[in-house]
C-alpha cells in the first residue's frame, strides 16, 4: 500500500515538469530604446578636455608590495621553537630551499637552543 502511494506521488512529481513544456513558447518582449542614453544624447560635445597622447604618467605601474617583516618571536621557549619549525616547514615547501637551513639555525639560536 505504501509502495503504491509512493509510486503515484513520484509519477505525479515527474509528470508536472513534462506537462509544463506543452504550454508553448515563451514570449520575449523587446523594450523600446530610450530617447537619451545614460551619458546624454549621443554625439553630444564632451565636457572633459582631451589629454595629450604622449602623457604616460597615468600608466606607470605600482611598486611591488612590501613584504611584511616576520612576526616577533614568542617569549616562551617551546612556542618559539614551534614558530621556527613552522617557518622552516614553509621555507622547505617553497622553491628556494638553499636559504632555509641558515635561517632555521639563526631562529633556533634566538630561542635559546
Amino acid at each position: 500500500m505504501r509502495t503504491a502511494a509512493l509510486v503515484l506521488i513520484l509519477a505525479g512529481a515527474l509528470a508536472t515538469p513534462a506537462s509544463a513544456q506543452l504550454r508553448g513558447k515563451i514570449q520575449i518582449v523587446k523594450p523600446e530604446a530610450a530617447p537619451a542614453g545614460l551619458r546624454g544624447v549621443a554625439g553630444g560635445a564632451s565636457q572633459d578636455a582631451p589629454r595629450p597622447r604622449g602623457d604616460l604618467s597615468a600608466l606607470v605601474p605600482a611598486p611591488p608590495p612590501v613584504r611584511p617583516a616576520s612576526s616577533p618571536l614568542p617569549a616562551e621557549g617551546g612556542q618559539c621553537r614551534k614558530t621556527c619549525a613552522r617557518d622552516y616547514y614553509f621555507c622547505l615547501s617553497a622553491e628556494d630551499e638553499a636559504t632555509c637551513s641558515p635561517i632555521w639555525v639563526k631562529c633556533q639560536a634566538r630561542c635559546g637552543g
